[in-house]
Protein backbone atom coordinates (compact mmCIF):
# COMPACT_ATOMS: atom_id res chain seq x y z
CA UNK A 1 0.00 0.00 0.00
CA UNK A 2 1.39 3.13 -0.81
CA UNK A 3 0.68 6.53 0.54
CA UNK A 4 -1.65 7.65 -2.45
CA UNK A 5 -3.71 4.09 -1.00
CA UNK A 6 -3.40 4.92 2.87
CA UNK A 7 -4.47 8.48 2.08
CA UNK A 8 -7.48 6.90 0.64
CA UNK A 9 -8.10 4.42 2.89
CA UNK A 10 -7.47 6.35 5.80
CA UNK A 11 -10.51 9.14 4.60
CA UNK A 12 -13.12 6.24 4.02
CA UNK A 13 -12.10 4.94 7.62
CA UNK A 14 -12.70 8.18 9.14
CA UNK A 15 -15.95 8.74 7.02
CA UNK A 16 -17.24 5.31 8.03
CA UNK A 17 -16.63 5.91 11.58
CA UNK A 18 -19.36 9.18 11.38
CA UNK A 19 -22.08 6.68 9.42
CA UNK A 20 -21.63 3.32 11.27
CA UNK A 21 -24.86 2.95 13.03
CA UNK A 22 -24.54 3.88 16.50
CA UNK A 23 -25.58 0.90 19.11
CA UNK A 24 -24.59 2.88 22.53
CA UNK A 25 -26.05 6.50 24.06
CA UNK A 26 -23.36 6.76 26.66
CA UNK A 27 -21.99 10.30 26.27
CA UNK A 28 -20.72 11.53 24.61
CA UNK A 29 -21.11 9.51 21.77
CA UNK A 30 -24.43 10.28 20.31
CA UNK A 31 -23.38 14.56 20.55
CA UNK A 32 -20.00 13.62 18.56
CA UNK A 33 -21.95 11.64 16.42
CA UNK A 34 -24.39 14.88 16.01
CA UNK A 35 -21.94 17.40 15.59
CA UNK A 36 -19.59 14.72 13.15
CA UNK A 37 -22.52 14.27 10.38
CA UNK A 38 -23.20 18.10 10.11
CA UNK A 39 -19.55 18.84 9.68
CA UNK A 40 -18.92 16.06 7.32
CA UNK A 41 -22.10 17.10 5.06
CA UNK A 42 -20.63 20.48 4.57
CA UNK A 43 -17.02 20.25 4.72
CA UNK A 44 -15.84 16.28 5.02
CA UNK A 45 -13.56 14.60 7.80
CA UNK A 46 -10.68 16.60 10.00
CA UNK A 47 -7.47 16.47 8.27
CA UNK A 48 -4.07 16.32 10.04
CA UNK A 49 -1.01 15.55 7.85
CA UNK A 50 0.15 13.41 11.13
CA UNK A 51 4.22 11.84 10.61
CA UNK A 52 6.75 11.49 12.43
CA UNK A 53 9.21 13.76 11.01
CA UNK A 54 8.66 16.97 9.20
CA UNK A 55 9.88 15.20 6.37
CA UNK A 56 7.18 12.39 6.81
CA UNK A 57 4.71 15.60 7.00
CA UNK A 58 5.51 17.67 3.98
CA UNK A 59 5.80 14.10 2.16
CA UNK A 60 1.59 13.41 3.13
CA UNK A 61 0.66 16.76 2.58
CA UNK A 62 2.16 16.56 -1.03
CA UNK A 63 0.19 13.40 -1.76
CA UNK A 64 -2.94 14.70 -0.17
CA UNK A 65 -2.54 17.75 -2.69
CA UNK A 66 -2.00 15.21 -5.49
CA UNK A 67 -5.17 13.60 -5.56
CA UNK A 68 -6.91 16.94 -4.58
CA UNK A 69 -5.45 18.28 -8.08
CA UNK A 70 -6.37 14.90 -9.81
CA UNK A 71 -10.34 14.94 -8.45
CA UNK A 72 -9.99 12.31 -6.10
CA UNK A 73 -10.30 14.44 -3.01
CA UNK A 74 -12.23 17.24 -1.99
CA UNK A 75 -10.41 19.85 0.51
CA UNK A 76 -12.01 22.26 2.89
CA UNK A 77 -9.27 25.28 2.74
CA UNK A 78 -11.50 28.21 4.58
CA UNK A 79 -8.27 30.31 4.70
CA UNK A 80 -6.82 29.10 1.52
CA UNK A 81 -3.82 27.97 3.57
CA UNK A 82 -3.81 25.01 5.54
CA UNK A 83 -6.51 22.11 4.47
CA UNK A 84 -8.92 21.62 7.43
CA UNK A 85 -11.50 18.78 6.20
CA UNK A 86 -11.46 16.64 2.99
CA UNK A 87 -13.53 14.06 1.51
CA UNK A 88 -13.66 11.58 -1.35
CA UNK A 89 -15.07 12.19 -4.61
CA UNK A 90 -16.88 9.08 -5.45
CA UNK A 91 -15.01 7.44 -7.73
CA UNK A 92 -12.46 7.50 -4.83
CA UNK A 93 -14.42 5.75 -3.09
CA UNK A 94 -15.31 3.24 -4.79
CA UNK A 95 -11.19 2.61 -5.25
CA UNK A 96 -10.67 2.55 -1.21
CA UNK A 97 -13.83 0.86 -0.93
CA UNK A 98 -12.69 -2.04 -2.93
CA UNK A 99 -8.70 -1.72 -1.90
CA UNK A 100 -9.86 -3.11 1.66
CA UNK A 101 -12.60 -5.46 0.55
CA UNK A 102 -15.97 -3.35 1.32
CA UNK A 103 -19.01 -3.53 -0.20
CA UNK A 104 -19.70 -0.49 -2.46
CA UNK A 105 -22.61 1.22 -4.32
CA UNK A 106 -23.99 -1.76 -6.06
CA UNK A 107 -24.33 -3.17 -2.14
CA UNK A 108 -25.71 0.22 -1.06
CA UNK A 109 -28.40 -0.09 -3.67
CA UNK A 110 -29.50 -3.63 -2.74
CA UNK A 111 -30.15 -2.74 0.48
CA UNK A 112 -31.90 0.45 0.26
CA UNK A 113 -34.02 -1.26 -2.32
CA UNK A 114 -34.59 -3.79 0.84
CA UNK A 115 -35.42 -1.36 3.53
CA UNK A 116 -37.46 0.14 0.94
CA UNK A 117 -39.80 -3.08 0.90
CA UNK A 118 -40.19 -2.90 4.31
CA UNK A 119 -40.76 0.67 4.12
CA UNK A 120 -43.98 2.67 3.23
CA UNK A 121 -43.67 5.41 0.72
CA UNK A 122 -43.84 9.12 2.95
CA UNK A 123 -47.32 10.36 2.01
CA UNK A 124 -48.64 6.53 3.34
CA UNK A 125 -46.09 6.50 6.32
CA UNK A 126 -48.60 6.39 9.70
CA UNK A 127 -46.69 4.84 12.25
CA UNK A 128 -42.82 4.47 13.50
CA UNK A 129 -42.50 0.98 11.59
CA UNK A 130 -43.66 2.89 8.40
CA UNK A 131 -40.02 4.83 8.49
CA UNK A 132 -37.91 3.11 10.60
CA UNK A 133 -37.12 -0.42 9.66
CA UNK A 134 -35.51 -3.02 12.29
CA UNK A 135 -32.49 -4.64 11.13
CA UNK A 136 -33.85 -8.38 12.16
CA UNK A 137 -36.36 -7.53 9.30
CA UNK A 138 -33.31 -7.70 6.67
CA UNK A 139 -31.23 -10.30 8.66
CA UNK A 140 -33.89 -12.44 9.83
CA UNK A 141 -33.77 -14.89 12.92
CA UNK A 142 -30.68 -16.09 13.76
CA UNK A 143 -28.03 -17.62 16.39
CA UNK A 144 -26.52 -14.88 18.80
CA UNK A 145 -22.99 -14.84 16.52
CA UNK A 146 -24.37 -15.47 13.36
CA UNK A 147 -26.53 -12.58 13.94
CA UNK A 148 -23.79 -9.75 15.11
CA UNK A 149 -22.06 -11.01 12.30
CA UNK A 150 -24.73 -10.93 10.05
CA UNK A 151 -25.80 -7.42 11.91
CA UNK A 152 -22.25 -6.27 10.71
CA UNK A 153 -22.09 -6.97 7.23
CA UNK A 154 -25.58 -5.14 6.59
CA UNK A 155 -23.83 -2.00 8.30
CA UNK A 156 -21.20 -2.33 5.41
CA UNK A 157 -23.31 -3.01 2.61
CA UNK A 158 -24.96 0.37 4.02
CA UNK A 159 -22.28 2.81 4.56
CA UNK A 160 -22.04 4.30 0.97
CA UNK A 161 -26.03 5.32 1.07
CA UNK A 162 -25.70 6.04 4.74
CA UNK A 163 -22.55 8.48 3.98
CA UNK A 164 -24.79 9.91 0.88
CA UNK A 165 -27.60 10.42 3.06
CA UNK A 166 -30.19 8.16 1.27
CA UNK A 167 -30.47 6.04 4.04
CA UNK A 168 -30.44 7.08 8.00
CA UNK A 169 -30.02 4.88 10.83
CA UNK A 170 -30.86 5.22 14.65
CA UNK A 171 -31.01 2.44 17.31
CA UNK A 172 -33.30 1.85 20.00
CA UNK A 173 -31.45 2.08 24.09
CA UNK A 174 -31.07 -1.82 23.70
CA UNK A 175 -28.42 -1.12 20.96
CA UNK A 176 -30.77 -2.49 18.00
CA UNK A 177 -30.32 -0.77 14.91
CA UNK A 178 -33.26 0.39 12.70
CA UNK A 179 -32.77 2.44 9.06
CA UNK A 180 -34.77 4.54 7.34
CA UNK A 181 -34.91 5.59 3.58
CA UNK A 182 -34.22 9.43 3.17
CA UNK A 183 -36.27 11.69 0.58
CA UNK A 184 -32.94 11.68 -1.28
CA UNK A 185 -32.98 7.83 -0.84
CA UNK A 186 -36.38 7.67 -2.45
CA UNK A 187 -35.24 9.77 -4.92
CA UNK A 188 -32.36 7.36 -5.69
CA UNK A 189 -34.11 4.04 -6.15
CA UNK A 190 -36.69 6.29 -8.19
CA UNK A 191 -34.68 7.58 -11.16
CA UNK A 192 -35.52 4.40 -12.88
CA UNK A 193 -31.57 3.97 -13.93
CA UNK A 194 -29.58 0.96 -14.42
CA UNK A 195 -28.17 -0.16 -10.95
CA UNK A 196 -24.59 0.70 -10.27
CA UNK A 197 -21.67 -1.53 -11.44
CA UNK A 198 -21.29 -4.72 -8.89
CA UNK A 199 -18.65 -3.53 -6.68
CA UNK A 200 -17.05 -7.27 -5.28
CA UNK A 201 -15.14 -8.40 -7.37
CA UNK A 202 -11.12 -8.81 -6.95
CA UNK A 203 -8.77 -9.14 -3.91
CA UNK A 204 -8.07 -6.83 -1.06
CA UNK A 205 -5.20 -5.23 0.13
CA UNK A 206 -4.40 -7.47 3.27
CA UNK A 207 -2.67 -4.19 4.80
CA UNK A 208 -5.11 -1.38 3.48
CA UNK A 209 -8.44 -3.57 5.32
CA UNK A 210 -5.77 -3.70 8.62
CA UNK A 211 -5.17 -0.19 8.34
CA UNK A 212 -8.88 0.96 7.55
CA UNK A 213 -10.23 -1.02 10.63
CA UNK A 214 -7.28 0.29 12.66
CA UNK A 215 -8.71 3.70 11.87
CA UNK A 216 -12.46 3.37 12.40
CA UNK A 217 -11.44 2.01 15.72
CA UNK A 218 -9.33 4.82 16.95
CA UNK A 219 -11.87 6.93 14.99
CA UNK A 220 -14.85 5.45 16.99
CA UNK A 221 -12.69 5.90 20.21
CA UNK A 222 -12.67 9.60 19.60
CA UNK A 223 -15.98 9.91 19.24
CA UNK A 224 -16.91 7.75 22.65
CA UNK A 225 -13.65 9.83 24.52
CA UNK A 226 -13.60 13.75 23.40
CA UNK A 227 -15.60 16.79 24.52
CA UNK A 228 -18.49 17.93 22.71
CA UNK A 229 -17.98 21.29 20.65
CA UNK A 230 -20.98 22.16 22.48
CA UNK A 231 -21.91 20.58 26.09
CA UNK A 232 -25.33 21.40 25.97
CA UNK A 233 -26.01 19.67 22.56
CA UNK A 234 -27.49 15.98 23.44
CA UNK A 235 -27.22 14.88 19.69
CA UNK A 236 -29.62 11.89 18.56
CA UNK A 237 -32.07 10.30 21.14
CA UNK A 238 -33.05 6.61 20.93
CA UNK A 239 -35.85 5.13 19.33
CA UNK A 240 -38.69 3.72 21.26
CA UNK A 241 -37.81 0.39 22.50
CA UNK A 242 -41.61 -0.88 22.45
CA UNK A 243 -42.02 1.01 18.86
CA UNK A 244 -44.91 -0.99 17.17
CA UNK A 245 -47.96 0.35 17.07
CA UNK A 246 -46.47 3.97 17.73
CA UNK A 247 -48.14 6.90 15.25
CA UNK A 248 -45.95 9.41 13.61
CA UNK A 249 -46.10 12.91 15.64
CA UNK A 250 -43.87 14.77 13.51
CA UNK A 251 -42.31 14.36 9.80
CA UNK A 252 -41.31 11.29 8.68
CA UNK A 253 -37.96 11.96 7.69
CA UNK A 254 -35.21 10.48 9.68
CA UNK A 255 -32.68 12.21 11.75
CA UNK A 256 -29.81 11.45 10.96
Amino acid sequence: MDLRASILVRILAETDSVWIPSRTWNRPRPTNVYFARRVFARDGVPWESGGATEVDRKAMQRALEALAKSGAVKVHRPHRVKTLAVKLADTAEAEARKLVGLPGMYSAWLSAREVARHSKRPAEAALITDVWVSERKLIGERPPDEYRREAVLVEEMMLPALVRNYVGSCADRHGRVYYALTPAGWAWLDTGDEPPADDLDGEPDPDARAFYYERVRAALDWLDTSDPSDPKEIGGIPLPVAIEGIPLSGPWSPIV
